[in-house]
């Protein structure tokens, strides 16, 4: 579980000066500002769509068991053998290919473990394990399956977003219980506490997430503090 509380120096420091330059009250400028480092938080956290890790799953179960096809091969007697399903004879086939893409295989049934059992820490398959199946259908539903998980990184934010009043997409909402969020925006000293509780909470790229997302954010309030006061200038009378 990662557990933020929104009140880094810097981001904290930004929403002071956006209530003092622009007259909010605090209780709403935290609630309203660590909605929109939600949504930050959500959009620096992977994947970056659902296309693309829908994608990265597909990819990685692959490496970790690959479906042998019978549109892969010329051979009738292999894709004979494919449609069996007859491992045995298909390992003394592979067991012979000293070049093309399954030299070197292993022929297995197929089970989730030959995926599980080859995720780094990260959660990802880097490389080939060099097995092999003819079990195609059932590697197709295992990896739709999977696909489903998708966006529960993303999702652990999606509390905080949507209780502090924004929204979100659907696919992400989905998984909405791989997150929570505290509010004390109405206590004399306002804040966010935002938990996410998805399997990515322990990913090692964290908190180059949460620096981008804090960054980004903090630039985009300054940014909008310094157009309030150009705005004002230039109804003020102060520049042609």
């Amino acid at each position: 579980m990662l557990d933020l509380t929104v009140q880094t120096r810097e981001f904290n420091d930004a929403v002071s000066r956006y209530v003092v330059a622009l007259g909010k009250d605090a209780r709403q400028a935290v609630r309203y500002q660590s909605m929109l480092l939600g949504k930050k938080l959500i959009q620096f956290t992977p994947p970056a769509t659902r296309a693309q890790g829908r994608k990265a799953v597909a990819r990685d179960i692959q490496r970790a068991v690959t479906p042998l096809r019978v549109a892969d091969f010329k051979s009738r007697g292999i894709r004979k053998l494919i449609r069996e399903r007859d491992y045995t004879a298909l390992q003394v086939v592979l067991a012979k290919f000293k070049t093309g893409p399954f030299a070197g295989f292993a022929v297995k049934p197929f089970s989730p473990e030959l995926h599980t059992s080859k995720r780094d820490s990260r959660g990802r398959v880097r490389k080939s394990a060099k097995v092999a199946t003819p079990d195609a259908t059932e590697v197709r539903d295992y990896i739709r399956q999977v696909q489903q998980r998708v966006g529960r990184a993303k999702a652990g934010w999606v509390k905080a977003v949507t209780q502090l009043g924004g929204s979100v997409p659907d696919w992400m909402a989905r998984h909405a219980g791989t997150g929570s969020v505290e509010d004390r925006t109405q206590s004399l000293n306002p804040y966010v506490r935002m938990l996410n509780h998805s399997e990515w909470a322990a990913d090692t790229e964290v908190d180059r997430v949460l620096s981008g997302a804090f960054r980004a954010r903090r630039r985009e309030i300054v940014a909008s503090i310094e157009k309030a006061a150009a705005d004002a200038s230039r109804k003020g009378g102060f520049h042609k």
